[in-house]
């Protein structure tokens, strides 16, 4: 169930840049050591220094559709070891297009750094990858596992644009469901 979510400890909705849902995307998060961060980032913005030798454009484009569907099928192989996944190879989370907040097996520590990769459902579904900033952590509500609030914080602008697209797409399901209920009333 996707539905939309308001939340007042983050302060005024007028503060945000962005506002959240809550939804139920397929999930993985990996601690990030730090001495790894800088070329992760160069590698997800594609600011890693050229190769030495021409390639041909066709190449590229291959070689990155490729990339991507390697992303994918790693990402379902690990789905049934992820602790934070669902059974459904799914997890509940607030999300918006700053960050997302999720239930984690542990803590993680507040200001560090992990790497993230989900899926947008679209009529082509979107593999995102992105490094974020553990913003907070507490204790799950059963005493196990942790909530964590996380911030983007290197994501290529494309996918930022398609988390918004999927976060106005639900708000937009939202509020055609509240208006067809106000109209059988």
């Amino acid at each position: 169930m996707t539905e939309l979510v308001d939340w007042p400890e983050a302060g005024s909705p007028k503060d945000r840049a962005y506002f959240r849902v809550r939804t139920r995307l397929p999930l993985r998060c990996e601690p990030l050591d730090e001495r790894d961060r800088k070329a992760l980032a160069a590698e997800i913005l594609g600011t890693i220094d050229p190769p030495p030798v021409e390639l041909d454009p066709g190449l590229g484009a291959w070689l990155d559709t490729i990339e991507r569907k390697l992303d994918r099928v790693l990402h379902l192989l690990d789905a049934h070891t992820d602790p934070v996944l669902g059974a459904d190879g799914e997890t509940d989370m607030l999300l918006s297009g700053s960050g997302m907040s999720f239930e984690a097996a542990g803590p993680l520590p507040v200001g560090s750094h992990v790497v993230l990769h989900f899926e947008i459902p679209a009529e082509r579904a979107r593999q995102v990858r992105c490094i974020a900033k553990i913003a907070h952590c507490t204790p799950g509500a059963d005493g196990r596992g942790a909530v964590v609030g996380v911030a983007f914080e290197t994501i290529r602008a494309e996918d930022v644009d398609a988390v918004v697209a999927y976060t106005v797409s639900v708000q937009r399901q939202q509020i055609r469901a509240h208006r067809e209920g106000d109209a059988a009333e």
